[in-house]
């Protein structure tokens, strides 16, 4: 424990970093941290003093412990799932709308297979609109 006391005085670290910085295992630096914080929650010894985010896969926040007694740092929301969508829409509304106009424009359904094989082969949308009606 006063080797993770020691790595964390210096700046505010996260359970792998300490574990990399003391060159022990991360399981061991996490039960050191959690039976210290009460279970997690609050701690004379260690608090959470930042957040950092962290991408790829288990990505998310991640608290990174500093000393002291003092109140941890509250999580940061989430993005909420309508609100992600929404700003994804957003960004990506040209490609959509090329995507859209494409899907319309190659949306003519073929009445038997090889009609849809001459379609799917090139031919142009009057091609295989005359075979349609021919059929």
């Amino acid at each position: 424990m006063q080797s993770i006391m020691d790595a964390v005085k210096t700046h505010p670290m996260t359970a792998q970093e300490i574990a990399d910085f003391i060159g022990c295992n991360r399981a061991q630096v996490n039960s050191c941290l959690t039976y210290t914080r009460d279970g997690g929650r609050n701690s004379v010894v260690f608090r959470v003093a930042e957040w950092i985010y962290k991408d790829g896969k288990g990505g998310g926040w991640v608290p990174a412990y500093g000393p002291g007694p003092d109140p941890d740092e509250p999580q940061p929301k989430t993005m909420n799932r309508k609100l992600y969508l929404r700003k994804w829409q957003e960004k990506n509304k040209a490609r959509e709308s090329v995507r859209s106009a494409s899907r319309t424009q190659n949306s003519v359904m073929a009445s038997n297979p090889f009609a849809q094989l001459i379609q799917h082969a090139g031919v142009t949308r009057q091609a295989a609109r005359a075979m349609q009606e021919a059929a």
